[in-house]
């Protein structure tokens, strides 16, 4: 049967375990110089530190009814020196007496009071908690050019007088520049609507129409006699929904931290990483490109407390998605 508290003992394990640098034994065994045998430690996590040395960190932890008294402290006090380490971390799912905290800072041991991870609540609550992502699609329902002259031509008019290098000149500007210029939020902010209310159905499409005259975007060589387009265009909303997939957060600390985690929401095509590790947030997204989806933002729930500057780091990754994930128009309609 295993001993009382060996699951808080494993947590710990698992902890250090997200970090590859780490290398980590559960119990492991130091060899006790003053004794001449090799003692037991709870958690024994080893790494090697700027200058190549290996260093050894103990982790002892304890599952009991009471307060952690001085006299505990003290027994790690002379472990720490007789095994050799080069730190000993003290854990409980209590707390700790004033006077072994007072020990505890005299002599460098580190102490941590921590919850215990109940593994069974975090798979329980994993469908709670999930990432939406959000695309326009945009339809050109009408594309009309007018001409320098007052007269306006229908684009498939247009297009149709244009050898094949200036039809795919058109083609590509259309695709780039002139889509780029339908910015998603100022839609939404035009049109009254929130994120959520938008993207909470697929049959809340609206039809839009205006003229783009390009006096900050030069228009391509292809169409020298043109002053602007008028167009209408049908703007679809949708959404994909992807699962936390996999999660750890442990050992709460000083208010807004976690010592670390990481949560993974999605699937092979798509998926969002966000973690914090050795005081670092680190986050990875993969949107697969979807040839007319634009995209357009995301809603995220954690199941974590996560450090301040979290949203600031999304922001930047953000930026990126918005730039590599344009998509296209769909021209089926004017073509």
């Amino acid at each position: 049967m295993a001993r009382k508290g060996r699951d808080f003992e494993l947590a710990y394990e698992w902890l250090y375990e997200l970090d590859e640098k780490y290398t980590v034994t559960c119990p492991a065994y130091v060899f006790d110089k003053a004794a001449n045998e090799n003692r037991e430690v709870d958690v024994l996590v080893e790494y090697l530190d700027s200058k190549g040395f290996n260093r050894k960190i103990a982790i002892e932890c304890r599952d009991r009814s009471h307060a952690e008294n001085v006299m505990w402290i003290e027994q790690l006090i002379q472990k720490r020196e007789d095994l050799g380490l080069d730190f000993i971390i003290a854990t409980t799912t209590k707390s700790f007496t004033a006077g072994a905290i007072q020990k505890a800072k005299y002599h460098g041991v580190i102490i941590e009071q921590a919850e215990m991870i109940n593994s069974k609540i975090i798979s329980d609550n994993m469908k709670h908690f999930f990432l939406d992502v959000f695309f326009f699609k945009f339809d050109l329902l009408s594309f009309n050019l007018c001409l320098k002259d007052n007269t306006k031509l229908s684009f498939k008019t247009y297009f149709s007088k244009l050898d094949f290098a200036k039809q795919n000149e058109l083609m590509h500007f259309i695709n780039t520049d002139f889509y780029y210029s339908f910015e998603p939020k100022d839609i939404l902010e035009n049109n009254n609507f929130s994120d959520k209310d938008f993207f909470s159905s697929e049959d809340n499409s609206m039809e839009l129409e205006g003229n783009s005259l390009f006096a900050n975007c030069p228009l391509p060589d292809c169409v020298p006699n043109v002053s602007f387009f008028d167009w209408r265009t049908k703007v679809t909303p949708y959404k994909i929904t992807l699962p936390l997939v996999d999660s750890i957060a442990a050992f709460d600390g000083e208010k807004h931290t976690n010592k670390n985690y990481r949560s993974i929401y999605g699937n092979e095509e798509d998926y969002f990483k966000i973690g914090y590790l050795d005081g670092k947030l680190f986050t990875e997204m993969n949107i697969k490109q979807r040839k007319y989806l634009r995209f357009s933002g995301m809603n995220l729930e954690l199941n974590t407390i996560i450090p301040d500057d979290t949203d600031r780091k999304a922001m930047n990754l953000l930026d990126y998605i918005f730039k590599n994930h344009l998509g296209k128009f769909d021209l089926t309609h004017i073509i």
